[in-house]
């Protein structure tokens, strides 16, 4: 046989096999991309329950990382609603939040969009939240609502690793956004532990929400790491930092739960994070 006709032989197959497999559609999703005022694009993934909305409008759960979380979320939100009287979970909208980029991810913006502000230094690499929450209030809310029936009153705000620090800094410095707050794994690390003064410095609504605070438990120590791994691990105290502050959060007079997955790593304990989350929103 020529190369030519391997070739022809080969791009042919190819052909066939696309033909025959087309790519999957999730049933219910949506996909549409929003822009900031700042222009900045965003891929917008959104989940509806199959069947009539409640009369007060669907609960939503907004997730961070949406190239990772948001088939979870939806796959965990179908299993778990279908089964309230066991689960306790019930339907709700996904709005998950990515980036435009191949596969939904841009390390460097999400590094700008979940980080705190740090005083006295200017928006560039880190330190975006602000804008991204705004982004988030006045962008993404209100093209959801307009298409959908959202209860207002039941909004959870999902976010993973420096995910979840953006939550704790918007639990901390506009409680009122959303009613429900998950920080999986929270880089509570991150600028020295800054988030600890914001906490301190919260006002909270005559409604405190609801939070939870979840961890791995090998998110502090992996016995397989190797030592500069392990070195990194212990400095950044993840596991003790989110009881910290899961505890912290109490004593201040707030619903917080906290939930340490027995050896799970800070990859690894994403899907079970969510799967909880989901129990968690529903309450």
């Amino acid at each position: 046989m020529s190369r030519l006709v391997a070739a022809v032989l080969l791009v042919t197959a190819a052909a066939c096999t696309q033909a025959a497999f087309p790519p999957v559609v999730l049933e219910g999703t949506q996909v549409r991309t929003l822009s900031s005022a700042d222009g900045d694009a965003y891929r917008i993934l959104v989940a509806v329950p199959a069947g009539q909305a409640p009369a007060q409008g669907w609960p939503v759960i907004y997730a961070l990382d949406g190239a990772t979380t948001f088939a979870t979320f939806r796959d965990s939100l179908r299993v778990q609603a279908g089964r309230p009287e066991a689960t306790g979970a019930r339907p709700a909208v996904v709005v998950a939040i990515a980036y435009p980029d191949p596969g939904g991810v841009n390390p460097a913006r999400r590094q700008r969009d979940l980080t705190p502000p740090v005083p006295g230094q200017p928006v560039a690499a880190s330190g975006g939240a602000d804008r991204f929450l705004d982004f988030l209030e006045k962008v993404v809310k209100p093209a959801v609502e307009r298409d959908l029936p959202i209860d207002r009153r039941r909004q959870t705000l999902f976010g993973h690793s420096l995910g979840g620090l953006f939550a704790l800094h918007v639990l901390f410095t506009r409680p009122d956004a959303f009613q429900t707050y998950v920080a999986a794994s929270p880089s509570i690390w991150w600028n020295d532990r800054a988030i600890l003064a914001e906490m301190k410095a919260a006002a909270w609504p005559a409604v405190p929400p609801a939070v939870m605070v979840t961890v791995g438990e090998r998110e502090q120590f992996t016995p397989d790491a190797d030592v500069a791994s392990v070195a990194k691990l212990a400095s950044r105290r993840q596991v003790d930092n989110a009881a910290e502050m899961a505890a912290g959060l109490s004593a201040m007079g707030i619903d917080a739960a906290f939930v340490r997955f027995p050896g799970e790593n800070h990859g690894s304990v994403l899907p079970a994070a969510i799967s909880r989350a989901v129990r968690f929103a529903s309450r």
